[in-house]
């Protein structure tokens, strides 16, 4: 009982502080910053609405890329590209109060993408202090207690006309909204190799969780700036190779790790627990419902060559997945890390080429909803 009314509080204040923090950095006024959008909190429940148009970018930013939720400052912000379409490296922001968006710097010149100018290391350009273009998949994290978003290596720049190319680099940074800045954390050995990976951030230890390649587990230190290699047991050898997605258990204290399959691991003593999920996708989006302790899952099989979106639900009291029918999603699109939930106005946020979407989630999910 305590511990309900623990975590219930714990909420109270993650949603009061998400509504009085909007933010200034944006613009947002301090008469409005606390307030919900009314045309986001009149979505019916189960329902996806269009609420805005894309980015002031090439929708080519979204190529393998993903995207978070600033819970501060009450925005959205996209951040990838380096694909043949595309080799822009700027952050893009979504306000929910306006509706709007704003691109927060220019990027770098695609003429200054040379093998003279490029740091692999740090993945940036030498005359750059930004991290270069590159697929970020699902290895973006919002880091709420610094108010920043957090990234690690990735597919660096080196398709179609884009030149030259860029292995994954060892590194990472953090990017505040407030600044308008980034900051390389660390760079060199240690950092999980590849791409397609995942992470996310754990507010409890104050540190990210990563997951890739190597079928291993991560942990980046946010205070020392060290990685470190932990072991999972029983193994997880049936997720994979790539694309994977993770998130945060609160509540739960647990990390739920997507890929082929699904599982949860505990933090402190790294034992997995399999959670079957049929037809699981790391190019899937996750995004946690505090008020339903649940997980909204959605992803669209086949990857972005897919016609419909699969929505299912877990519900992490009981640890179990059901499927949910939703209305009125109409968009194309691997989804990737482009799904988060917005607290202030009860929604959870989409980012695909067609725009952004918004899904009001019902009081409670069951087994019949939607049908």
């Amino acid at each position: 009982m305590y511990q309900g009314l623990r975590y219930a509080v714990v909420i109270a204040i993650m949603h009061f502080t998400a509504a009085i923090e909007c933010g200034t950095a944006m613009g947002v006024s301090e008469t409005t910053k606390s307030q919900p959008n009314l045309k986001l909190t009149a979505i019916p429940e189960n329902t996806w609405e269009r609420v805005a148009g894309f980015a002031p970018a090439s929708t080519g930013i979204l190529a393998y890329s993903g995207g978070v939720y600033d819970s501060v400052h009450h925005q959205f912000l996209i951040f990838g590209g380096g694909h043949a379409d595309y080799w822009g490296n700027e952050v893009c922001a979504f306000s929910p109060a306006t509706l709007t968006w704003k691109r927060m710097y220019e990027p770098d010149a695609q003429a200054r993408y040379t093998n003279g100018n490029i740091d692999n290391t740090k993945g940036k350009l030498k005359d750059s202090d930004k991290p270069y273009t590159r697929h970020t998949y699902n290895q973006l994290c919002f880091v709420a207690s610094s108010a920043t978003m957090f990234i690690f290596g990735g597919a660096g720049p080196g398709w179609g006309n884009i030149r030259p190319t860029c292995p994954a680099p060892p590194d990472c940074w953090s990017y505040s909204l407030v600044d308008n800045k980034w900051n390389l954390l660390y760079a060199g050995p240690g950092t999980p190799g590849g791409y397609a990976m995942a992470c996310c951030y754990d507010a409890k230890r104050n540190v990210i969780w990563a997951y890739g390649h190597e079928s291993r587990l991560s942990r980046f230190d946010l205070k020392t700036k060290t990685w470190s290699v932990h072991t999972v047991r029983p193994v997880i050898d049936y997720l994979g190779l790539y694309n994977f997605h993770m998130l945060y258990l609160p509540k739960d204290d647990r990390i739920l790790l997507v890929g082929n399959d699904t599982c949860t691991i505990d933090p402190d003593t790294l034992v997995s627990h399999r959670h079957p999920l049929k037809n699981a996708s790391g190019k899937a989006g996750l995004g946690y419902l505090p008020d339903q302790d649940s997980v909204l899952y959605v992803s669209l099989p086949g990857g972005e060559t897919g016609s419909e979106y699969r929505t299912e639900v877990f519900d992490c009291a009981k640890t179990q997945w059901q499927k949910v029918h939703v209305k009125g999603l109409a968009a194309r699109g691997a989804v990737w890390n482009r799904l988060h939930y917005d607290p202030l106005d009860n929604v959870v946020l989409l980012v695909v080429d067609s725009g952004v979407w918004a899904y009001k989630p019902p009081r409670r999910f069951s087994g019949t909803l939607g049908q």
